[in-house]
């Protein structure tokens, strides 16, 4: 066999093994490209935030996200198997809802929308709060700057029980007026840094697939 030949078959198999290798690299789909995937669907307009679905995972797939303990991200994970419709994308998205649905219903003293959002045995001191600026002839003004962070503090799973706990960091800005309308309390200059811990409840099972407030830790 010539050596012209051999040097032929050499550059063949050469070219052949560099084919090979850039078909496993580039013909082949990134895991994370086809989580994107799965996860970018369009979000129900008729949601209510409280209805966010928190991700959407196959259920052999595991889900640490960088900041979510193994711990944490297990649990979330059994929650999907048990509810494919959760998703932490959504669930976070709803529980800033869920957070500004609630501080604004606390404000304006809209018991109605707190009795939807919020479990009876949490309900009672917004309730109490709220009777008491009454008496005094007071309102509560309170905006909500921005969202600093919002993280999953904490999930369990017990049947089909599921509880995620979220820590909010916001920036707020926070006035109390007497009956004439005159700030007693705070100033519109003032933004205070506040944390807030909240946990959420959900029966998986349930055909309500409202996450309900279940606990407050300030």
């Amino acid at each position: 066999m010539s050596s012209q030949l051999m040097e032929l078959l050499f550059f063949a198999a050469l070219a052949a093994f560099v084919a090979y290798r850039l078909y496993k690299v580039l013909g082949q789909e990134d895991p994370e490209q086809e989580l994107r995937k799965r996860t970018q669907h369009p979000v129900n307009p008729n949601l209510k935030p409280t209805q966010a679905r928190v991700f959407d995972l196959e259920p052999t797939q595991e889900f640490i996200p960088v900041n979510i303990p193994k711990s944490i991200a297990s649990v979330l994970v059994d929650i999907n198997q048990k509810d494919p419709s959760f998703t932490l994308e959504y669930f976070i998205q709803g529980a800033k809802g869920a957070f500004e649905m609630i501080i604004s219903a606390f404000c304006k003293s809209d018991v109605e929308t707190l009795r939807s959002l919020i479990h009876p045995k949490v309900l009672a001191p917004f309730l109490e709060d709220i009777e008491r600026r009454k008496a005094e002839a007071k309102t509560l003004e309170t905006t909500l700057v921005a969202f600093v962070s919002v993280d999953i503090n904490d999930a369990t799973l017990e049947n089909n029980k599921a509880q995620v706990t979220v820590k909010y960091v916001t920036r707020q800005i926070c006035l109390i007026k007497n009956e004439k309308g005159a700030i007693i309390s705070g100033s519109p200059s003032d933004i205070s840094r506040l944390e807030d811990v909240w946990t959420f409840e959900r029966t998986l099972n349930s055909r309500d697939p409202n996450w309900i407030l279940v606990a407050t830790n300030a």
